[in-house]
């Protein structure tokens, strides 16, 4: 399961949920195993220039490699742009959980 903290510029006019989602939809069109995106929004109530800040993190995976993470972060960029207030910077880190992650369901 795939996490993703949004930090802006709470000055900006910005839908985090839709943001969420699209980053949500761009990881399970690309990974269909990757299961749901835990998603986070965090408005800076300080910024010094207007910005949205997406980081995704996940767990290592054969398969996301340096030439999956490249079509990744390209695909976020192309889904999140439209969806992102103008002027302000769109900036995307793409993570790697280290090896004594761990996630569980509480039920």
């Amino acid at each position: 399961m795939p996490h993703a903290r949004l930090e802006y510029s709470a000055g900006l006019s910005v839908d985090a949920p839709a943001i969420l989602a699209a980053v949500e939809a761009v990881l399970q069109a690309r990974d269909p195993g990757s299961g749901d995106c835990k998603g986070r929004a965090y408005p800076a109530e300080d910024a010094h220039h207007n910005s949205v800040f997406v980081e995704v993190s996940m767990l290592p995976k054969a398969h996301r490699d340096s030439v999956w993470c490249d079509g990744l972060r390209d695909e976020l960029v192309a889904a999140l742009t439209p969806l992102v207030p103008r002027p302000s910077w769109l900036s995307i880190d793409l993570r790697f959980s280290g090896p004594h992650y761990h996630t569980e369901m509480l039920t």
